[in-house]
């Protein structure tokens, strides 16, 4: 795998604890790791959706309330969640002309600061929007940190759960307002989205209509569900009427600790 993209500072090697922040216009998600203790999960959800100004305000109060965010670490990571990524081949891939690849799909403005994940295994470079403020945050918090983009969290993590020969397999990540979607043929990824839901049938459009894009057979795909769906809630059984052969891989977890717990893969 590709070193990740790491501001560099001094760091804390003595502390035994890890901690890995999930950040969106939408809510936040805080796991700090230790060696032999139980990890401590914590999840905000906002009222509506804020801008990186609105957000750091929320990550402020949040270290200043949670008296496990005050603990020396050892590690930290944090993972933007947008909609403002695009997917692009090494082959075609120029990191001088980071904004030629998002400027038809991403509201960009003239100040905005852009970067990029590489991600090898699939010969893929992600490119998206951090925040420079909350970048500056950590850094002053932290010094060294490293800092990616949820795409590329998920790609990795649903990579390291696919099989040889699998034939069509569909990866769902279920956010509070939001979904991941990642789709494999024969172990080569097809497609990686996100899309805004705000019920269990669009859901399940978005779904279904995936799978028509792609042709895949909903009579014969694998399905995993990570995100907090567990076998007999609402969105599990919905999803069943329409899909055969459905998993998932994190039963009784919390919504939104999926990718926190899976950024150090």
């Amino acid at each position: 795998m590709t070193p990740l993209r790491t501001i560099n500072s001094s760091k804390d090697l003595n502390s035994n604890k890890r901690l890995s922040v999930q950040l969106s216009l939408t809510g936040l998600s805080f796991l700090l790791e230790t060696a032999n203790e139980p990890s401590i999960l914590k999840t905000v959800v906002f009222d509506s959706e804020l801008n990186p100004s609105q957000v750091l305000q929320e990550v402020l109060a949040s270290f200043k309330g949670e008296p496990f965010l005050q603990t020396a670490v050892k590690e930290v990571r944090l993972i933007y969640h947008n909609k403002e990524f695009a997917l692009v081949p090494d082959k075609v891939f120029d990191p001088n002309n980071l904004s030629e690849y998002l400027k038809y799909n991403a509201r960009l403005l003239a100040n905005d600061f852009l970067d990029f994940d590489s991600i090898q295994s699939l010969e893929l470079s992600n490119v998206y929007v951090p925040y420079t403020n909350i970048n500056n945050f950590f850094f002053d918090t932290y010094g060294d940190f490293t800092f990616e983009h949820s795409i590329s969290v998920y790609l990795r993590a649903t990579q390291d759960l696919n099989k040889p020969d699998q034939g069509e397999v569909v990866y769902i990540e279920k956010q509070e307002n939001d979904l991941i979607l990642t789709a494999y043929k024969d172990n080569q990824l097809q497609l990686a989205n996100v899309f805004t839901y705000s019920c269990k049938e669009d859901f399940l459009y978005y779904l279904l209509f995936t799978l028509e894009q792609l042709d895949f057979n909903p009579d014969s795909i694998l399905l995993y569900l990570t995100g907090g769906i567990e076998k007999g809630d609402a969105y599990y059984e919905l999803i069943y009427t329409y899909i055969r052969y459905v998993e998932c891989t994190q039963e009784h977890s919390e919504n939104g600790s999926f990718l926190v717990k899976n950024c150090w893969i």
